[in-house]
């Protein structure tokens, strides 16, 4: 919701700054993590606070020994699913805590896609179905 108003070029930049600092003071939040929004408001670089917030939770989640994947499936996971695929990517990353976020995609058809750090290991139906049609296309040719 503050989102258009500190990012919009149209308001002001000291009303920017000023509602970045209220919004710091009403947060209560670290005088680190203050001076830091206060000085990407004063330089009108709020826009790159959430690429800023991914890569201090990668420094963190790296510190903690912890991964972060992201796992899509054509249907909704069991509990036994997500459990199997979450020991996958602790057996892929070598990381003891993993942090899964899962989305339904029925695009995939069937199957599901797990991304580890970027690197995406595809086992939906989707992509195997095109496999084979350019399979079948080459060796038609």
């Amino acid at each position: 919701m503050l989102r258009p108003l500190v990012l919009s070029p149209v308001i002001d930049a000291t009303a920017r700054l000023e509602t970045a600092k209220a919004v710091v003071a009403a947060l209560r939040v670290s005088k680190t993590v203050g001076n830091l929004l206060g000085l990407l408001a004063e330089r009108d670089r709020l826009a790159i606070l959430p690429e800023v917030a991914r890569w201090y939770e990668a420094l963190l989640d790296d510190q903690l020994g912890r991964a972060r994947v992201a796992i899509r499936s054509a249907s909704p996971l069991s509990a036994a699913e997500k459990t199997d695929l979450v020991e996958l990517a602790r057996r892929l990353t070598g990381r003891r805590e993993v942090i899964a976020v899962t989305d339904v995609d029925p695009e995939l058809l069937a199957g599901a896609v797990l991304d580890v750090g970027g690197t995406v290991y595809d086992g939906s139906l989707k992509t195997q179905l095109a496999r084979l049609m350019k399979d079948m296309a080459e060796g038609g040719a």
